[in-house]
């Protein structure tokens, strides 16, 4: 019994502020670019570029290409398709199964399995 009531004092004066440190800075919440929330950044190179390069490219055409399931396209649109329904057809619910020979069919894949996931 006194370990459990050492405990709850020492919640007790935690949740007050009793152990702040006067000294320490406050830090800024983390925010992430749409890219880095999906899990879609880094040095990986897919058909000659980096996400980074491709996103770059794609973002130039300013939607001119249209778009699939929340993803700019930069060309049909045929590569996020070819990737949704190659996920749709092998279960993919794990956005992080996505792999393939395009960034758009990467994001395809991507779409399907944050949409059946329950991403």
């Amino acid at each position: 019994m006194r370990g459990f009531m050492a405990f709850a004092a020492l919640l007790m004066l935690a949740a007050c502020g009793a152990f702040d440190d006067p000294d320490a800075q406050e830090m800024e919440p983390k925010t992430f670019t749409f890219e880095e929330a999906q899990g879609l950044t880094g040095d990986e190179v897919v058909a000659g570029e980096t996400y980074d390069e491709y996103d770059e490219r794609r973002d130039e055409l300013e939607g001119e290409a249209g778009s699939y399931a929340r993803y700019g396209c930069t060309v049909d649109c045929s590569g996020h398709e070819a990737g949704y329904q190659w996920a749709a057809e092998n279960g993919i619910t794990d956005p992080d199964r996505c792999g393939g020979n395009s960034w758009s069919f990467i994001e395809g894949c991507r779409a399907y399995a944050e949409e059946n996931g329950g991403w």
